[in-house]
């Protein structure tokens, strides 16, 4: 897994995701978010589904932890295994 870290905030900056990824050439990005997050939210759900219909694959991390580096590690190599990212 490649981790690359560049932390954009502010409010209204979720919106700017799309962008941020086109410019890296990330065309189908797998988005892991916390589901009482989507669940809780209208704003971040709306945004998920809008991510979803680009193309965006996107895993619901449904725990009450913080998911591992090995954790995720793992998804990454399942998710290329059946080729979905």
């Amino acid at each position: 897994m490649k981790l690359s870290v560049d932390i954009v905030q502010g409010a209204g900056k979720l919106l700017d995701l799309p962008l941020l990824l086109s410019e890296r050439n990330l065309e189908r990005p797998g988005i892991v978010c916390d589901k009482k997050l989507v669940e809780s939210v209208p704003y971040v759900a709306d945004f998920i589904n809008k991510m979803q219909q680009d193309g965006a694959y996107l895993l619901y991390y449904d725990y009450q932890f913080e998911p591992s580096y090995q954790y995720l590690d793992r998804i990454m190599s399942d998710l290329r295994a059946e080729n979905i990212l």
